[in-house]
């Protein structure tokens, strides 16, 4: 939740590859040229002219054999324009099996395939069946945002399965590490969709897509209350994701009905897209009991912090607020950009009472003024990038309702948290961003024309969707 928003094969190359073998053999130009100048010599002398007949066979001999060098070049290059055609063809009747186990101990570590820096307005990138750009599996991609286990060759490539992935193209980073091999615990129940043989999502009416059929439930009589699985009506389930980019990812459900006989489940996903909340036909195999052991964590807020004096003000003060007042569990997650050493210096005694998780992170000093997400010039900015490299590590192991990235320039320490959160929770939505306004009129319209670059001005309403409307508790943005 965020507070503010061929190279081309030129024929010339094979051209120019004859002319070079043919400038080894220069005796058959040389030769007519002394045989020419022979000829202005005196015809009537035997002695002169029986060793330039000579020469003149040997000048045809030369170049007889000067052809077929030529000619053998030539056949040659054609065979290897024809080996080129096939070996670039080729990829198209290949598939990288990216199942393909790779040895044992060979170090296999879990990547982030990141668009932050290249930019690239594609999906993702296509793996490769060698170390080369231009070998690819053209059907086969590793999406933006998703995660590969593979292994580093420690030469710019990473090995997935059978194939490759660079590590950075055109020498933008493209593979970030990911510090921890626990995946997620959260996953988008939506992700159901994508996975074939998964369970069947299905729309009902309105009225049921709101709640649990709460009237079925309540008519379940006690003696079959619990089927042989140990599973009843009502109960609280997890839904273990198999295969797709979520395997091993988990939904929580409310189990709505079953079958028995084929040990199949439907589920109430509360937090699931309107029109996908019932899903029908999920295997007993699919489901677990929830962990009461875990930990209920609340909320994390997550900042990337400089060090400057006036931040650090504006943090500690954020901070004391949502201790004093949220009435729910926090946890505090900084990640310092420049100097973490400067926060401890200040109050190390506060820092370790207030902050659960903290990290550094070395950005450069002209991303410093993007890592805003309020004033960012693009719709990816730094602040999401570190959010992205350094969450998984902690949520993985817990279970927060919300994760809020927050700008360190935003004060919110008169901002009722019990009701932001609230709302948040009331609007059914997986993403929520609080709207937010400036302290002074002069700022207003100076920073609202920030928000979106290039061509974003203070008439285009897409340069206010921050600014709280009164008339609406909550709206929906794209």
């Amino acid at each position: 939740m965020a507070s503010k928003m061929m190279r081309r094969l030129v024929a010339a190359g094979g051209l120019h590859l004859a002319a070079s073998n043919f400038s080894h053999y220069p005796d058959a130009a040389i030769l007519v040229q002394n045989h020419v100048s022979a000829r202005s010599g005196q015809p009537d002398d035997y002695d002169y002219e029986r060793p330039q007949m000579h020469g003149l066979e040997k000048a045809k001999d030369s170049l007889v054999n000067s052809g077929k060098e030529i000619d053998s070049i030539m056949r040659n290059t054609k065979e290897a324009l024809q080996n080129l055609t096939i070996a670039m063809n080729s990829p198209a009747n290949r598939r990288c099996d990216l199942e393909e186990p790779l040895p044992e101990g060979s170090g296999t570590q879990l990547y982030i395939v990141d668009n932050a820096d290249l930019r690239a307005a594609t999906s993702g990138i296509g793996y490769r069946f060698q170390k080369v750009l231009w070998d690819r599996d053209m059907k086969t991609i590793a999406r933006w945002g998703s995660t590969i286990e593979g292994v580093d060759h420690g030469d710019g490539w990473v090995q997935v399965g059978n194939c490759f992935l660079p590590t950075a193209v055109q020498d933008k980073p493209v593979l970030q590490l990911q510090q921890t091999k626990a995946k997620l615990m959260v996953a988008d129940p939506a992700a159901l969709l994508e996975i074939d043989g998964a369970p069947t999502m299905y729309s009902g009416p309105k009225a049921i897509q709101d709640r649990p059929r709460e009237v079925e439930l309540a008519q379940e009589s006690a003696e079959d209350a619990v089927d042989k699985n140990g599973v009843a009506l009502g109960d609280t389930m997890e839904v273990t994701i198999k295969g797709g980019d979520h395997d091993g990812q988990v939904v929580k459900g409310v189990v709505e009905d079953r079958d028995a006989e084929n040990d199949v489940y439907e589920l109430y996903l509360p937090h699931a897209p309107e029109g996908h909340r019932h899903v029908s036909s999920i295997p007993f195999s699919w489901l677990r009991r929830p962990d009461e052991s875990a930990e209920k964590d609340g909320v994390l807020l997550f900042w990337a912090v400089t060090s400057k004096p006036a931040t650090m003000d504006l943090v500690t003060k954020n901070i004391n607020h949502l201790r004093s007042t949220y009435q729910g569990k926090a946890d505090v997650f900084l990640l310092h950009i420049d100097d973490k050493a400067e926060w401890l210096e200040r109050s190390e005694e506060w820092y370790n009472s207030s902050v659960q998780f903290s990290g550094e992170y070395k950005l450069p000093k002209q991303l410093y003024a993007s890592a805003s997400m309020l004033y960012a010039a693009d719709y990816y900015p730094p602040q999401v990038r570190l959010g992205k490299l350094t969450l998984p590590q902690v949520v993985s192991k817990r279970d927060y309702r919300w994760i809020w990235m927050v700008d360190e320039d935003i004060d919110f320490s008169t901002t009722d948290l019990d009701r932001l959160f609230g709302d948040a929770d009331r609007s059914g939505s997986l993403i929520v961003a609080p709207s937010v306004k400036f302290e002074d009129p002069a700022t207003d319209v100076k920073a609202a024309t920030k928000m979106y670059a290039p061509g974003c001005s203070a008439v285009d309403s897409m340069c206010f969707i921050h600014v709280p409307k009164p008339i609406c508790q909550y709206r929906y943005v794209n």
